[in-house]
């Protein structure tokens, strides 16, 4: 027996839960060092991009498994397109010769996603 009798004929048992949500931290997305998102250029020069080498997962720094990047292009009073809420994700290819007609974008097609899907990007 244990503790007082009185107490021994309304036993008392507790209980007690836990929940715990554990949610991701969001991606760092980086095309070059020192912090840049976004790339601002004018038609003569150059740009290099490497998001590969300074994206990443906060929850697993090095490993970069299954990361993709995909490259979107347009003009700085330009839209993106979209389809239901999100980028157009449609691939055009860059033209190899300079269209007739500015149709605006980078390339004289449009606003689009470029063709280039690799973490490294020179041009």
């Amino acid at each position: 027996m244990w503790g007082k009798p009185e107490l021994q004929v309304y036993p008392v048992e507790r209980f007690a839960d836990t929940y715990v949500e554990i949610t991701s931290t969001p991606l760092v997305a980086l095309l070059s060092p020192g912090g840049m998102s976004m790339s601002e250029r004018f038609l003569s020069t150059q740009t290099d991009l490497n998001p590969y080498a300074y994206s990443y997962d906060p929850d697993a720094p090095e490993d970069k498994t299954g990361m993709t990047f995909e490259y979107f292009c347009k003009r700085e009073f330009e839209s993106f397109p979209m389809v239901n809420g999100d980028y157009d994700h449609t691939t055009h290819p860059i033209p190899k010769t300079m269209p007739t007609s500015d149709g605006g974008g980078c390339f004289g097609n449009g606003p689009d996603k470029a063709w280039y899907k690799v973490g490294k990007y020179h041009n």
